[in-house]
């Protein structure tokens, strides 16, 4: 920062220039512990450059702060697009009734209809019911064309070989070979056949966002059962852990090494398995579903434990480490602002979509749910 100002007045900088080191100081200072720039100058900078993900930091810093003047400003500095999005929607009727004098009631009921986090977060303020604006077929199956047709026989001899990875390219590349809007028609077919994964890649590639059926589907589901009973949880807390994971896809290996439908490291298994008094059989067991269903919920189970039940906290822990939640946790926020604050992109995202799917998959089995337990709502993190 002081380098720029010493030498930007020497005219060797166009505005391209000047809005790139300007765009990198400021995010560099919405982060730094030490040595960011003057905060007023930063906070000029950011209304300045209406650039939205500048601002989205800059908004999750106010939250954290309990600055709703300043969460208020903020909104006004997003595109029109990202304020829409619910998200932003619950902060701005949340900033607002923290200020006083509004009337947010309609903001809150408009809210309350989404199917998402925040969503349900908004249902949960009004004592609503959640909506999941569900939607299924209901016409018969088409007679797909024949390339089609060969695409999924081609995917299903490849799973008969064992050859899972290549199914799943095969069954991408037959979707991407038919219309978007009939994509979700052929993941009916995978989950008549017992392919979950393949199911829910057919809803993601016909953006089907509500066929629901195929999105959400109970594989796996006596495994889960079983191991749930076991560790005294909630065996679709396990299923939704899995499905953010995973996909639900048995066979999944991440960048980094994680494995499964639960996606475990290797060394994270060995030592779950150490502590079970197992036997631990290396990283090529944890694609078969019960050792690393059992392995992954022992953890997950573990971590809830040691955050006293709060599953918020565990969640956040099983993505990112327990230290690091441990770390972020200073007492002094609503859970709302703490999800909304974490540091991590991804684990924020994860902590949001477990706890969502959590209520969709119990909603759509008809079992009482809540987005939130009440130690978990009142608590402060």
């Amino acid at each position: 920062y002081q380098t720029f100002r010493s030498v930007r007045e020497d005219g060797s900088f166009d505005e391209t220039h000047l809005r790139t080191v300007t765009s990198a100081i400021v995010r560099h200072s919405l982060f730094a512990e030490r040595s960011p720039a003057p905060p007023e100058w930063v906070d000029a900078q950011v209304a300045a450059l209406r650039d939205d993900d500048l601002t989205v930091i800059w908004l999750r810093n106010a939250i954290g702060n309990s600055d709703w003047e300043a969460v208020q400003t903020g909104l006004e500095w997003l595109s029109s697009d990202l304020r829409s999005q619910d998200r932003w929607r619950y902060w701005s009727a949340r900033s607002l009734d923290s200020l006083g004098g509004s009337d947010t009631q309609p903001l809150w009921e408009r809210l309350a209809t989404e199917r998402s986090f925040h969503g349900f977060l908004a249902a949960d303020r009004l004592a609503k019911t959640y909506e999941l604006n569900a939607a299924l077929s209901t016409t018969p199956l088409p007679a797909f064309a024949a390339p089609v047709r060969l695409g999924v026989g081609r995917a299903q001899e490849l799973m008969a070989l064992g050859d899972w990875r290549q199914a799943k390219e095969q069954w991408r590349h037959t979707l991407n070979q038919m219309p978007r809007a009939e994509r979700a028609r052929l993941g009916e077919i995978a989950l008549q056949r017992g392919w979950p994964d393949l199911a829910t890649d057919a809803a993601n590639a016909g953006a089907s966002w509500d066929r629901l059926d195929l999105r959400f589907p109970r594989s796996y589901w006596q495994t889960f059962q079983s191991v749930a009973e076991d560790l005294r949880v909630d065996p679709y807390e396990l299923l939704s852990v899995a499905r953010r994971e995973s996909g639900l896809y048995s066979r999944a290996r991440s960048k980094v090494g994680a494995r499964g439908l639960m996606q475990l490291m290797p060394a994270t298994a060995r030592s779950v398995a150490n502590d079970r008094k197992e036997v631990y059989g290396g990283a090529s067991s944890l694609y078969d579903p019960a050792t690393n269903i059992a392995l992954g919920a022992t953890y997950y189970a573990d971590l809830l434990s040691r955050f006293e039940g709060n599953r918020v906290k565990a969640l956040a822990a099983y993505n990112a480490g327990p230290s690091r939640v441990v770390r972020w946790t200073e007492k002094d926020m609503a859970v709302d602002q703490w999800v909304d604050s974490i540091p991590f992109g991804e684990t924020r995202e994860y902590v949001q979509a477990v706890l969502a799917y959590l209520v969709i998959y119990r909603t759509r089995a008809e079992q009482p749910v809540s987005l939130l337990t009440t130690a978990e709502r009142e608590g402060l993190y």
